[in-house]
């Protein structure tokens, strides 16, 4: 395992020896050293949010709902089923489609590295890991440092797309700060033939984060703004109109002898406006739709380190409100979520221990998960009967709702000699319902980003997902070579997806709204399998080839005889690395396999494979400046991964219906400085 921190490199060291049962890969944003279980990957410079840094993990991928709605995905497992954490503080977006993601929230220039569990996730890693987790390792404010500047500034010739980034801070030996700020826009992007509908965006980001010198130990104050304007997500129903968003964190290490304290507490405010009027067309003015969000979320750990074991608390406590109007008719009103709660709270044990070749960490962690919602209202029951006995019956539920679940997790890894070692590991995950899942009470489409054009109602029943799960792999690690392939295979008891609506009034008011049946969201039963391996050769002291490739495959597993919903195709990655002393040059080929295996309830397309090729290019002006260029896809090929959403905006040259394309040709130039 690696502990959940904030507090950098001391922390990570002093939890190094727990790292050695697993692999965690980890995509750094600047050069530094690992330790031997670390994976590292260059983070991609002229990425344009950060969930596009799992492009470059083996196993992983992202559910492009637009250009900055990026959601995490991991061996056929996506959304809130990873747990994506920001110094160590785990935190729920403010709107129902996620379209503010947790990896939005948190620029390159203020990340220090993002690590990425491979295989099983310690218990940890987070509250719920059922599908994996991220954490997001934020830079700090250096005690005792000199006044330090760098940014970055980064142009795009498609969309003619801006990007510019800015740090700076210093310190004494008893306070320190470090501020930074991170703009980022682009106009509509172009795939090969045609524009790529609402692919435009802006986005602004700045805080300040600091750090205070203890007697026995330190504490760290940040804050953080996001300020998202109108930006597009053609996959949903809806375009970002704005998200305003504030983030404090409050956190501290303390060093007590053998025993090691660490402590966070964070809340977060959000506020989401979007809409399907201001940046697509509509058939009739009665059409348009504006909701907004609100989201608050607390969130909190506790830690403590002595010896071989580690014991804390984790937990979020969160609140969402979603209203939904017609600005052409102001006695159209639906309340689409009103004060959902949205809580969780773990207590955990892991114990790490070797014996000889075998080296072995063991968790278990117990979570009560609590959930409820006010009563809603909605013009539209005064005019629809359908309407009005949905409403009746969501008012008259009982609506609290509880869930004891539980994690165990052991890992293993066996050093077979100085070269090669096996590891393995088993698990069993459970995970309670989203609120989307539990409350979406009319149906509708907010359905945490699934993006698959279907309408769905909630259900308030639903029984947690129970995953057993495991993991073996083996790995050759030697002067010039490195190879890691790992097999995995999780069973699902009480799979949360969409099934057809049975209920004759939700289908009534579904077909009237949407023009077809509703998707009940429903617990069945399914599995996952698959393999990858990553792989990378040093042919010389200037030459290095690195290569992995990822398969997974989703099926229902009860009476059902259907695929799981937007699971990656196989796909891989082969690239070249020239080092020269002031310069390195690489190219990358990215491919993917047709992807045929597909859900039939969600109406899912399939997708053609495809092949593209990258190249770019890194010079170092001198020890403060560098200059990079990157062309993407370079032979300009039209394709469209199947990870990207469906469109739903009309009238453009991508008919509604077909997936987003990828962009075509793109030239890319930047700049960095470190002062």
């Amino acid at each position: 395992m690696k502990i959940k921190s904030a507090l950098g490199a001391t922390i990570t060291a002093l939890f190094a020896v727990n790292s050695q049962a697993m692999e965690v890969i980890t995509v750094h944003s600047q050069h530094h050293d690992t330790g031997a279980r670390l994976m590292q990957i260059p983070a991609q410079k002229f990425a344009t949010d950060t969930a596009d840094w799992l492009d470059g993990v083996v196993g992983a991928g992202v559910n492009k709902n637009g250009p900055i709605t990026g959601l995490a995905q991991y061996r056929g497992m996506f959304a809130q089923r990873i747990n994506v954490a920001s110094n160590g503080l785990n935190f729920s977006g403010a709107g129902p489609n996620s379209m503010d993601t947790p990896l939005s929230y948190t620029p390159a220039i203020i990340i220090a590295n993002m690590d990425i569990y491979r295989g099983i996730a310690p218990v940890s890693a987070g509250i719920d890991t059922l599908g994996g987790a991220i954490d997001v390792n934020m830079r700090r404010a250096e005690l005792d440092s000199p006044l330090t500047v760098n940014g970055r500034i980064n142009a795009q010739d498609n969309g003619s797309g801006f990007n510019a980034s800015l740090a700076g801070g210093a310190g004494n030996s008893q306070f320190a700060w470090l501020a930074y700020a991170d703009t980022r826009n682009s106009d509509e992007q172009d795939a090969k033939e045609r524009a790529i509908p609402n692919s435009d965006y802006q986005r602004h980001q700045y805080g300040v984060l600091t750090t205070s010198a203890l007697n026995q130990g330190h504490l760290f104050a940040n804050i953080h703004r996001t300020d998202t304007k109108q930006s597009g997500t053609a996959a949903l129903p809806m375009d970002i109109d704005y998200i305003d968003t504030t983030r404090f964190e409050l956190s501290g290490e303390h060093e007590i002898s053998d025993t090691t304290l660490l402590w966070g507490v964070g809340f977060q405010d959000g506020e989401h406006g979007m809409d399907n009027y201001q940046q697509r067309a509509l058939s009739t003015a009665q059409k348009a739709r504006y909701t907004l969000a609100l989201g608050r979320s607390t969130s909190l750990f506790a830690h403590i380190q002595t010896g071989a074991w580690l014991w804390g608390y984790d937990g979020c406590i969160n609140r969402h409100d979603a209203d939904i109007t017609n600005p052409n008719n102001d006695a159209f009103f639906v309340e689409n979520f009103n004060n959902v709660a949205d809580d969780r709270h773990s207590l955990f044990t892991e114990y790490t221990f070797s014996h000889r070749k075998l080296n072995t960490t063991v968790g278990a962690r117990l979570k009560y998960n609590v959930a409820d919602a006010d009563k809603i209202s909605s013009t539209m029951a005064m005019m629809m009967p359908a309407v009005a006995t949905l409403q009746t019956r969501f008012n008259d539920a009982d609506k609290s709702v509880s869930d004891t679940t539980f994690d165990v997790v052991i890992n293993n890894r066996y050093t077979l000699n100085s070269h090669s070692d096996l590891s393995y590991g088993v698990a069993i995950k459970e995970r309670a319902a989203s609120y989307q899942a539990r409350y979406l009470w009319l149906p509708m489409q907010a359905t945490g980003g699934l993006a698959d054009g279907k309408t769905y109602v909630g259900n308030i029943n639903l029984k947690p997902e129970t995953a057993y799960q495991a993991n073996v792999g083996w790995s050759y690690t030697s002067e010039r070579l490195s190879i890691k392939p790992q097999l995995f295979y999780q069973r699902i008891d009480n799979y949360i997806q969409g099934t057809p609506s049975e209920d004759s009034v939700v289908n009534m008011v579904a077909m009237m709204m949407s023009g077809q049946g509703a998707l009940r969201f429903s617990n069945i039963d399914a599995h996952l399998y698959g393999a990858d391996m990553s792989a990378e050769y040093q042919l010389s002291r200037q030459w290095q080839v690195n290569a992995q490739i990822s398969y997974v495959r989703g099926k229902r597993s009860d009476e059902v005889n259907d695929d799981l919903y937007r699971i990656s195709p196989l796909n891989g990655q082969l690239s070249a690395h020239y080092y020269a002393n002031d310069y390195q040059v690489a190219a990358r080929w990215r491919f993917a396999q047709s992807q045929t295996h597909v859900s039939h309830y969600n109406n899912e397309l399939s997708s053609p494979g495809y092949g593209v090729v990258d190249v770019s290019v890194d010079y170092d002006i001198n020890s403060h400046w560098q200059f990079n260029a990157a062309v993407n896809n370079l032979f300009d090929h039209s394709y469209a991964p199947h990870l990207n959403g469906i469109n739903r905006v009309d009238g453009r040259e991508l008919d509604k219906g077909q997936r987003l394309q990828a962009l075509g040709r793109t030239l890319h130039l930047g700049v960095s400085f470190s002062l």
